[in-house]
Formats: structure tokens, C-alpha cells, sequence
């Protein structure tokens, strides 16, 4: 338990420096950084609370969790930049880029105008009230039963994991998000086999998808083009107006 709390800790230090470098370039590499030290403090809070048997959310997590989600537009689009990399430098996909560089230009102001000082002084304030919350009730458990509940908690994410692998096999997207949520709220996360698996997972998943999409509503030209998901495939549709 004070390793979850102290890993935590040292998480926060991450999500600082990453915050600071989001706020000085809002770039694929910073973003992505303050995401995972985001989503490795959320993983550490969620399995102090299964310990705890906290039947609420702790405010760090709500707070951590209204970041995720101000984050989450900004690398949608930056991913969407990075696959659209790799298109014929033809008429439609060159202008759905220079669409998708407006939409960077905006979302990352969005996010920089949301870190701010104080935002980042309430998460830390969290962060330290829950570890003293953690502390307090730490004292009336006894250190078998947190390693009960601790293994019991792991446990419960790897098994949601798995059935959440099985199910994705069929490729339907839905479940591979499942699949994608499971691997993430797993801890120590990042190039670990259940990572690469979920990733692959949905690789697979786009490649089809594109095998098998042929729209009907655009030029010969657009028909070519790549596309990820249904709701890539939609703002590509969108984003014909701008070019």
C-alpha cells in the first residue's frame, strides 16, 4: 500500500514536468506524457480505493479524470494527423490535413488555457489529501488483509482484461475499445504484453475496417481514402467542406 502511494507520488512529479512542457508545446510527445502520467496516477488511486473499499470516486480522481478528458480531443487529432501521414499526397487528403492543422491549432490552445497554476494546485492539494486519507485508514486494516484485497483488486483487472481480449477477437470496435479501456486501467502499464496486445488488437481491427470501406457519398478521388474508424470516416466526410 505505501508503494502505491509513493508510486503516486513520483507519478505527480512526471505529470508536473509533462504539464509544464504541454504549456511551453502542446506536441504529440508532451501530450502523450502528461496522458500517461495521468492515466498511472488514476491506476494507483483506483486500486488504493479497492483496498479502502471506497464506494466513491476520491476527488484526485475526478480531478485527474476532468484532465484526461480536456486532454483526450487534442490527441485524437494529433493520431489522426500522424495516420494521415501516410495518404496520397492527393487533392482530398492533403486538404483534410490542412483541416486537421486548424484543429490542432485550437484544441491545443483549449488545452493550454485549461493548465493552468491553479489547476494544477487543486490536483496536487487531491493528491495529498488522499494519501492522508489513505494513511488514516491504513491504521484500523492489518497489512494480510490489504495484500487480500490488493491481489483480489489485480486480479478482477487482469480477468476484465482477458474477457475483454477474448471478446475483441471478433474485431467489432466496441469491443475492442473495451479491450483498450481493460489494458489501460491495468498498472505499470506501457510496452507490457497486455499493451502490445490491445494495440495490435486494434491495428488489426483499422486495417479491416479499411479493407472493407467504400464510400459512396464522395468523389473517386475521397473513395481512396485511408480510414480508422466510422468516426474518422465521418470527419473526413466533414472536413471535404474545408478543402
Amino acid at each position: 500500500m505505501t508503494a502505491l502511494l509513493k508510486t503516486a507520488s513520483k507519478q505527480w512529479d512526471v505529470l508536473r514536468h509533462a504539464w509544464n512542457d504541454v504549456l511551453r508545446d502542446a506536441n504529440e510527445d508532451s501530450v502523450h506524457e502528461l496522458r500517461v502520467a495521468s492515466r498511472r496516477i488514476l491506476s494507483c488511486l483506483s486500486l488504493v480505493d479497492s483496498i479502502l473499499l471506497a464506494n466513491h470516486r476520491s476527488k484526485a480522481r475526478r480531478k485527474i479524470k476532468r484532465l484526461m478528458k480536456k486532454l483526450g480531443p487534442l490527441r485524437d487529432v494529433q493520431v489522426q494527423t500522424s495516420i494521415s501521414r501516410s495518404w496520397p499526397r492527393t487533392k482530398a487528403p492533403l486538404g483534410f490535413q490542412e483541416y486537421l492543422k486548424r484543429r490542432i491549432v485550437t484544441k491545443s490552445k483549449a488545452v493550454q488555457s485549461y493548465l493552468t497554476d491553479k489547476r494544477k494546485r487543486a490536483i496536487r492539494g487531491s493528491l495529498k489529501d488522499a494519501e492522508l486519507d489513505a494513511r488514516r485508514s491504513l491504521q484500523d486494516l492489518s497489512p494480510e488483509l490489504v495484500r487480500s484485497r490488493l491481489s483480489s483488486a489485480l486480479e478482477s483487472q487482469r480477468d476484465e482484461f482477458h474477457a475483454a481480449k477474448a471478446a475483441a477477437k471478433s474485431q467489432d470496435r466496441k469491443k475492442v475499445h473495451r479491450l483498450r479501456v481493460a489494458a489501460k486501467r491495468l498498472p505499470g502499464r506501457g510496452q507490457d504484453p497486455a499493451s502490445v496486445s490491445a494495440l495490435s488488437v486494434r491495428q488489426q481491427s483499422c486495417r479491416e475496417h479499411t479493407s472493407h470501406h467504400h464510400p459512396t457519398d464522395s468523389s473517386h478521388e475521397t473513395s481512396n481514402l485511408p480510414s480508422c474508424a466510422s468516426s474518422e470516416v465521418a470527419m473526413v466526410k466533414t472536413s471535404l467542406r474545408f478543402c
